[in-house]
């Protein structure tokens, strides 16, 4: 997606602390000044409309306070796709974006990178790296997988990582 044009901050004023954006014009004449901006997509981020382009929240504010729009991926680091305070945004690549997620809903072990596998009768712990997944062995309990997940999430993500919480 191309940078918003700079004549998008006489109409809307960002808030880093808030991480809100505001009307400071009306854009149509039926949107009222001080209105927040923007609506919730289906995926639960904010999208704001802006002389015919729709613009995701997360990179527009990165765009307000730095001047530049992300090369990368805009990660929310609280998983809050619609707190888009500056102190809550980073830069990241896919990988490390999909590092910050949780276990998906089909997940049956609980724990990130950690599945049954049926026919050896052991869980099996993968990690995504790069559009490839990374084999990490195969154990009797599920906490074993998801420890060596949580090691090697540490290793190749660093501050990114979302490790899993064992009790």
């Amino acid at each position: 997606m191309r940078s918003p044009p700079d004549s998008i901050r006489k109409f809307i004023s960002y808030d880093p602390e808030t991480g809100v954006f505001r009307w400071i014009i009306s854009p149509n004449g039926q949107t009222k000044v001080g209105q927040i901006a923007g609506t919730i997509s289906a995926t639960g981020y904010r999208r704001i409309k802006f002389s015919r382009e729709r613009y995701s929240a997360g990179p527009l504010a990165w765009w307000f306070v730095y001047g530049e729009w992300p090369q990368t991926q805009i990660d929310h680091q609280d998983r809050d796709r619609d707190n888009n305070k500056i102190n809550n945004l980073r830069c990241a690549t896919g990988s490390q974006n999909m590092q910050n997620g949780v276990a998906r809903q089909h997940n049956n072990s609980g724990f990130k990178g950690v599945y049954f596998h049926k026919h050896k009768a052991k869980w099996c712990a993968t990690i995504g790296v790069n559009y490839r997944h990374i084999f990490l062995g195969y154990y009797d309990k599920p906490e074993d997988a998801a420890s060596a997940y949580d090691t090697a999430a540490r290793e190749l993500f660093g501050e990114f990582s979302r490790i899993n919480v064992l009790c």
